[in-house]
């Protein structure tokens, strides 16, 4: 598995057999070119690596192409150099964004909704492995790289408007005919799903899947992340707890829930609905990641939409009926997990299912789950270097 951490230019390795750790500062290596990093993704072989730099007033929005060598978990080193620097936008370019006002207290606009800089997230890889995929979260595009020549791809930018408006990432089905795109912000209460052209690496819009409730006025909005159950169904979650001016009159926002997308007949089913009780049987914060693991759904519950980042979890349900989630438990600061945690962010999990990852950039952890008894069986903390850890990935996965 390798890493990175959004304040420091450093790559962290993995070995979740062992649980090593090797640090690799990336300054380093004399392309360097600066900048923040984000996110990291790695191409099915192991040997090829990207990761993507955040822009600034001064630094450009990029992609690095990274060489991954062997890495010494004994003697703690790594064999990697950046192969080429892939300039996606220029330094000071402004995000394109509408940025709601708060209209209820429940649901508040932080500044960490309101980017000055332009980022790329939810990296995948196509699973032929020939493209890989960012979300320009503060633009409207889809970034892609043609993986056989270091570069941004024929096809890129995939520039659909509204519809690829502050994406977090695209999600491939196992046979990578299909895809889903996630709308990562305030009152983005659809999907959208795309037929993808395995050979140029293109993607064609192909169905709005809008997350609505029976009587079609009350909505789910700003999804992270998609997980499919097969080629055909999908689950995706989401995160805004309350209305903001954004919100149309006349309707209403429902809260955190998990969604059921049947990508063949193009329709979204709630099937984890909210929960307002810590206990309870739903999403109880604003659900940012989710990943199944045999039987199981974990759901990365956390709060950053509020004023106040405090408390985060993880729900465990059972999954063998995917119409009806069973709750199972609720992981939660000094209750399977570390004291002090905070946003459950992402989770990474390995091809073989044996271990479960998830991560907290604001509290700086890194945990290890053991999915059989669903305990903590390792943490990383800032202890072990991390400043903001995040952007992980493990060799064998699409994202």
């Amino acid at each position: 598995m390798i890493g990175t951490d959004m304040m420091r230019p450093v790559l962290y390795f993995f070995d979740p057999g062992t649980d090593r750790m090797v640090t690799f500062d990336l300054t380093r290596d004399p392309k360097w070119p600066g900048g923040a990093p984000l996110h990291t993704v790695v191409v099915p072989d192991g040997d090829k690596a990207y990761l993507s730099v955040m822009s600034s007033e001064t630094d450009p929005l990029m992609i690095l192409s990274l060489r991954v060598g062997e890495i010494g978990w004994d003697a703690g080193t790594a064999d990697v150099s950046i192969a080429n620097v892939i300039r996606v936008a220029e330094p000071g370019t402004v995000p394109s964004m509408v940025v709601p006002e708060q209209t209820k207290p429940e649901q508040p606009i932080t500044a960490l909704w309101k980017p000055t800089n332009q980022q790329l997230h939810g990296p995948t890889v196509l699973p032929n492995g020939r493209f890989v995929y960012f979300g320009q979260w503060t633009d409207d595009k889809i970034r892609v790289v043609d993986v056989s020549k270091d570069a941004l791809a024929a096809v890129d930018p995939v520039h659909e408007g509204p519809l690829t408006r502050q994406i977090h990432g695209v999600f491939f089905n196992p046979s990578g005919t299909r895809a889903i795109s996630t709308g990562y912000y305030f009152d983005l209460y659809y999907v959208t799903l795309f037929r993808v052209d395995p050979q140029l690496g293109d993607l064609e819009p192909a169905r709005v899947i809008a997350l609505l409730d029976d009587d079609e006025r009350t909505y789910a909005a700003m999804t992270h992340f998609v997980e499919w159950l097969d080629d055909r169904r999908a689950l995706t979650a989401t995160q805004q707890v309350g209305p903001t001016s954004l919100t149309p009159t006349g309707t209403s926002v429902m809260g955190p829930s998990v969604w059921l997308i049947d990508a063949e007949e193009g329709t979204a089913r709630m099937v984890i609905p909210p929960t307002d009780d810590v206990q309870g049987e739903g999403i109880y914060k604003g659900a940012s990641d989710l990943i199944i693991v045999g039987d199981k759904l974990y759901v990365g519950e956390e709060d950053t939409t509020d004023d106040e980042i405090d408390a985060s979890y993880v729900s465990v349900w059972d999954i063998r009926d995917p119409l009806a989630p069973k709750f199972l438990k609720r992981l939660s600061p000094g209750e399977g997990l570390p004291e002090g945690w905070t946003v459950s962010h992402e989770f990474y999990r390995t091809p073989d299912g044996l271990h479960l990852y998830v991560q907290s950039w604001h509290s700086g952890h890194l945990v290890k789950i053991d999915p059989a008894t669903d305990e903590v069986i390792k943490v990383w903390s800032k202890e072990d270097g991390f400043v903001m850890p995040h952007g992980n990935f493990i060799v064998g996965n699409l994202r």
